[in-house]
């Protein structure tokens, strides 16, 4: 049993370590040219510059996940309210004119700002979620020896790092 515990510890160490490491490898080129042109590719995928260079298609990108997201919010909501739009058809037809006259006629600026604030909200939540795991990993699971809370320790460190370099790139002042 404490083989397990000891080979799971080191398990997480090697991966916390690699989470760390592969975007310094990532900057490096492989030498081989298919997993140069896989990373490209997936760096591609995450990064398009028509979104950031067209705002035509900026609106149109918004539109069509808000309109995707509100009929599926909206339809799920009727189905739970019963009575009338118990059936999935009608909730559907509802939901998709709610939908469709909510983000068609919807002015460009409030669009954008929206896009804006929900690119914000997400983003924030993600590095709320990470800090805020890492931090309760740290601080209640990594108090049984030494080692453990050495490793806390180190977390913490790197979660400090990472908060000033967050605060930095959001132009918030720290330290």
């Amino acid at each position: 049993m404490r083989i397990m515990k000891e080979r799971t510890r080191i398990i997480i160490l090697y991966l916390f370590l690699l989470l760390f490491l592969i975007p310094v490898a990532a900057a490096y080129s492989t030498g081989i040219p298919p997993l140069n042109q896989g990373v490209e590719l997936i760096s591609s995928l995450f990064n398009i510059d028509l979104l950031r260079s067209n705002e035509d298609v900026q609106v149109g990108f918004i539109k069509f996940l808000l309109f995707i997201t509100i009929f599926a919010v909206f339809r799920q909501a009727l189905l739970k309210a019963g009575g009338v739009f118990q059936e999935p058809k009608t909730a559907g037809i509802v939901s998709f004119s709610v939908s469709a006259i909510g983000v068609f006629l919807m002015p460009r600026s409030w669009l954008l700002a929206t896009g804006g604030a929900i690119t914000a909200l997400v983003s924030a939540s993600v590095f709320l979620a990470i800090f805020l795991g890492v931090s309760y990993l740290a601080v209640m699971k990594l108090n049984k020896d030494a080692l453990q809370n050495l490793f806390g320790l180190l977390l913490l460190v790197l979660l400090l790092m990472l908060l000033n370099i967050w605060a930095g790139f959001t132009g918030l002042g720290t330290m």
